[in-house]
């Protein structure tokens, strides 16, 4: 029996507008043991399955929430039906360790080396490959993934897991629910200090025909949020309902967010970010059991929305320190 390990880089937390940089695979059978790795236009649904040829189960740590619907999303490949699947994740908690891998990995002394590095700095890793051809931006981004996969071998090894979770749990304790929500009322903030004294030349500036500028980028955080405002109430108001996905690139076209006002969208977002941060601090525990049915995603619980859109801000202030990054060097090029 084949056991594999998998962790995925990628440039951002959506499939919507991100694309998986780095798959790393540890391949386990008996005594035998080898490491995988798929990088940047390597990663296909053909090269991602040959690689997983024989496995009959996939180990991850939050892989049922982010790697393998992402996989899912940019691949057109469903894992979790070609091969049994264990989230680590929740034999961490049925053992009382919450948090990301890396605190976990701190709590049970798994050693790391690259111990600066983390899921923002890889993104920033894979933009200096892309945009400077720094191939030691790339080598230190793939030594990241291997550790962090190959550590999830250690991880099973310690937790003693490996069994399938059959339903969804309340996750958080109420002190890790009440800083993740600190940390989306923060969202405003780290977006405002982001763009602060740019021109409006790099604001308007679009690194190709398909990506967006900063001032689309904050047009979309206003729209984005607006779903996010709807979706909690529904949440709260009408658990079980159901809320639909958006394109989100067809609405930056037919709502034309080059036109709208940036100025105007950034308050927008403040308000929403402002007055469902006040709503969140205020909810009772029995509300966090709350689920809605996504038309995209299936049964979403309310941490689920949490997480989501916690971490949207951070993924797309990556996106503005990229734009920010080629705009400043191609005025160095004309120069």
């Amino acid at each position: 029996m084949i056991e594999a390990y998998l962790d995925i880089e990628t440039t951002g937390l959506s499939p919507n507008y991100s694309k998986i940089t780095v798959i790393g695979i540890h391949l386990v059978e008996d005594e035998n043991e080898r490491f995988v790795q798929l990088v940047g236009d390597d990663i296909t649904s053909e090269s991602l399955l040959k690689a997983l040829e024989g496995v009959d189960t996939i180990h991850t740590y939050n892989g049922s929430r982010f790697d393998l619907p992402f996989i899912q999303s940019a691949l057109g490949v469903d894992l979790s039906k070609e091969f049994g699947h264990c989230d680590l994740m929740y034999d961490c908690w049925q053992n009382n360790l919450y948090g990301g891998l890396k605190r976990v990995e701190q709590t049970l002394g798994i050693p790391r080396k690259l111990t600066e590095i983390n899921g923002l700095e890889a993104v920033r890793l894979w933009w200096r490959y892309v945009n400077d051809y720094d191939q030691d931006a790339l080598k230190t981004l793939c030594e990241y993934n291997r550790e962090d996969v190959v550590n999830l071998k250690t991880l099973k090894e310690k937790v003693g897991g490996g069994k399938k979770i059959a339903k969804r749990v309340l996750r958080l304790t109420q002190e890790m629910r009440q800083a993740k929500i600190q940390s989306y009322g923060n969202g405003y903030a780290l977006v405002k200090r982001s763009i602060e004294g740019l021109s409006k030349e790099l604001l308007r500036y679009k690194p190709s025909s398909v990506d967006w500028s900063i001032h689309e980028i904050i047009v979309h955080l206003a729209d984005a949020d607006a779903n996010g405002y709807v979706r909690l109430r529904r949440f709260i108001a009408e658990p079980g309902s159901r809320v639909m996905a958006y394109d989100q690139d067809r609405w930056a076209n037919e709502l034309k967010y080059a036109d709208q006002s940036a100025d105007e969208s950034l308050e927008l977002f403040r308000l929403l970010r402002s007055t469902s941060c006040a709503l969140l601090v205020r909810l009772p525990e029995t509300a966090w059991a709350n689920t809605v049915q996504h038309s995209e995603n299936g049964v979403m619980t309310l941490e689920d929305w949490l997480d989501t859109y916690e971490a949207h801000v951070t993924g797309h202030i990556t996106q503005i320190e990229n734009n920010i990054r080629l705009w400043k060097k191609q005025k160095k090029n004309i120069q």
